[in-house]
């Protein structure tokens, strides 16, 4: 598992206010969004506190754990000042919202919450109110998924005892398998990651101290003095694994980011940029630090949320039904069209996968499309990101939304389009650029290079040719397979020695046997050191013929001629070796083997 992690707990930019970006806001009707794989409440949150038109959003996680810390955030955020004040509701959102341990009033709140949202969440009807202007509407979840959504419910406010839930291994556990060997320099990694990524991708707020103790320990916020000792139980999440035998056991642990951080919600940009106090620096350092400016934005985005009373309705979607709203193959589903889609970067795929349907079903005349851009997720390089931002134009191309330049946006690593009513923005030759289709995970390392030449392969050595040779055994033209030597390699040459071959007579009958090599008969200048040399080869390759259990008869008749092919061997030492003669006039007779006896080999001299 890589720094990202496998489930979104925050997102990878920062809170905007998103009717800003939308052509026409009728007074009438409200807004409606679309948030696909937010990850977090910043967005809706920003939003809520801006607006003052009527407004239905619509959100699609992943994971329902999302969906649960959704609930929370959203109770915390509509419950009356009188009950909690801004001060103490700013330090319990962002506790909860990024520590791995919160403090024991924090926790209390946290279990006071959880009861309640049970109530809410096993309500018949699925809708039930937050506020006398807020409604959150759960009705389109599947029974599962609420049973799941309670289970998890009653996991937030369990006492450890019973089910317990040990943060602080859980996430060393994931820091060591990160960083590895480099484990032992921990603080120089983390040291490296800021400076050399994050302030490069232009997160130069955040300090060395607060990013190295929330990669140490995962505490991000220190906003009171109290000690957090209780485990954020909102961060715990269940992932599957499979075991060495096949079976597969889902373990509950901290599967989120630790490479990152929750930083970029609310601590990268000022709210207000004009306060001098928030603009302040120190030896070319900002004084205000990520988590200095996180609790001043929340703290206005608190203050201009309890002033609206626009009618609000919150609409969660069953989990991966992205399919079923683009074909509108359930009735609830039909007729829906929205004034702006955001899609967060790791479920930009949908977008590939549906195709013209996401545009032409989802989206009404002018609705805004607004893709986050994957900047911030560390464990991509540069090259990386170029490849990533052309292929969300290709996406969008793809299903008739055309870009916008804002540079403000693309500061805030989100990428503006505009649905063009179906059309597509031409290509080479007037026709649309073909997009490739690929299954994006940027929460993983990518290769971007999936359109390499593709290498030939090698192609399988030939086989040798298959060695035959001739034999005349017992007067008889025998065909044999041969059999050569192991391949050795010569101290001073390369060259393969050459096979020694049987000595042959040229005339007259031979004695001819399947374990006796010939003897040499003729008197002149015998070499016995050539004859055992070149006999032996001669006993290997007629050793197949040794056990023959046919008789052997006297035969009378001479051999003359014989076809076998008369070669000159050569010896290791570089002799060469003259063939067997016989004297002209003379007729060798071909030796006799009484029945029932084997005859020995000859022995060498």
């Amino acid at each position: 598992m890589d720094g990202a992690g496998n489930i979104t707990l925050w997102g990878y930019s920062p809170s905007l206010d998103l009717t800003k970006y939308i052509d026409k806001q009728s007074e009438e009707l409200p807004i409606r969004l679309l948030l696909i794989g937010n990850g977090d409440l910043r967005h809706i949150f920003h939003t809520l506190a801006s607006t003052t038109s009527p407004i239905h959003i619509y959100i699609l996680e992943s994971q329902l754990e999302i969906y649960a810390r959704h609930l929370l955030f959203l109770q915390l955020l509509f419950t009356s000042v009188n009950q909690i004040g801004l001060q103490e509701k700013c330090e319990h959102y962002l506790e909860l919202f990024a520590n791995l341990h919160i403090n024991t009033h924090t926790e209390q709140y946290l279990k006071e919450a959880a009861t309640q949202l049970i109530q809410h969440i096993t309500t018949i009807s699925g809708e039930f109110q937050l506020a006398s202007n807020v409604t959150i509407d759960a009705s389109l979840l599947k029974y599962k998924e609420k049973d799941f959504l309670e289970g998890i419910f009653q996991f937030w406010r369990a006492p450890p005892a019973k089910q317990p839930f040990p943060a602080e291994l859980a996430w060393d556990g994931r820091v060591r398998q990160y960083l590895g060997a480099r484990y032992d320099t921990r603080r120089n990694a983390f040291d490296w990651d800021l400076h050399m990524k994050l302030a490069e991708r232009g997160f130069k707020r955040l300090n060395a101290h607060e990013y190295g103790d929330w990669r140490e320990s995962g505490l991000a916020f220190h906003l009171t003095r109290q000690d957090y000792t209780q485990p954020n139980r909102t961060l715990a999440s269940a992932f599957v694994f499979q075991n060495s035998d096949g079976t597969k056991q889902a373990r509950r642990g901290y599967w989120g980011d630790i490479l990152t951080g929750p930083f970029l919600a609310h601590g990268l940009i000022p709210l207000d940029n004009n306060d001098a106090q928030m603009q302040a620096k120190a030896n070319d350092k900002f004084i205000k630090t990520a988590t200095d400016v996180s609790e001043y934005n929340v703290l206005k985005l608190l203050g201009q949320l309890q002033e609206q009373n626009n009618q609000i309705k919150i609409v969660l979607l069953p989990l991966n039904s992205i399919a079923d709203l683009c074909t509108a193959s359930k009735e609830r589903y039909r007729h829906l069209q929205f004034d702006l889609v955001y899609v967060g970067c790791g479920l930009t795929h949908y977008l590939n996968e549906q195709g013209e349907k996401f545009s032409s079903s989802i989206m009404s005349r002018g609705c805004t499309l607004m893709l986050e851009l994957p900047t911030f997720l560390l464990d991509l390089k540069r090259e990386q990101l170029e490849q990533l931002e052309k292929r969300y134009d290709e996406l969008a191309n793809n299903i008739g939304c055309v870009l916008q330049d804002n540079d403000e946006l693309k500061v805030n690593a989100v990428k503006l389009y505009k649905y063009n009513h179906g059309g597509r923005q031409p290509g080479h030759g007037g026709q649309p650029e073909p997009f490739r289709p690929i299954v994006l995970n940027p929460f993983r390392p990518i290769d971007f290079q999936p359109f390499r030449p593709v290498e030939p392969k090698p192609e399988h050595p030939q086989k040798e040719p298959k060695c035959e040779e001739y034999i005349i055994v017992l007067g008889r033209l025998v065909k044999v397979p041969c059999i050569r030597e192991p391949h050795t390699t010569h101290p001073t040459s390369t060259t393969r020695p050459t096979r020694p071959t049987r000595p042959t007579a040229t005339t007259g009958p031979t004695r001819h046997s399947s374990t006796n090599p010939t003897r040499p008969t003729s008197t002149s200048r015998p070499n016995p050191t050539n004859c055992t040399s070149a006999a032996t080869p001669v006993t290997n390759s007629t050793a197949p013929v040794t056990n023959s259990t046919a008789p052997v008869t006297n035969s009378t008749a001479p051999v003359t001629n014989s076809t076998a092919p008369v070669t000159e061997s050569t010896t290791s030492e570089g002799e060469t070796q003259e063939p067997a003669s016989t004297p002209e006039g003379e007729t060798q007779e071909p030796a006799s083997t009484p029945e029932g006896e084997t005859q020995e080999p000859a022995s060498t001299p």
